[in-house]
């Protein structure tokens, strides 16, 4: 009996210790995708800016038709 009762024992521990790995990789994994989505927001102000830098001495007729291509490309 005792030895059943230890097995249990071991048992419940090794789940709170499975337990506790899941949570913490869902921690990381939460983290990782909030650097991710920073990176890529820094990116796109990094791709706004250099359009703006690219564009800001040209007439506006030609900024116009950057823009319209970049919309036929997004889509």
């Amino acid at each position: 009996m005792s030895e059943q009762i230890e097995k249990v024992i071991a048992l419940e521990k090794r789940i709170e210790e499975l337990e506790f790995r899941i949570k913490m990789d869902e921690s990381l994994y939460n983290e990782l995708a909030n650097h991710h989505k920073v990176n890529r927001t820094l990116i796109n102000n990094y791709r706004e800016t250099l359009k703006a830098l690219k564009t800001e001495n040209l007439d506006k007729e030609i900024v116009s038709k950057i823009e319209g291509l970049s919309v036929e490309r997004a889509e």
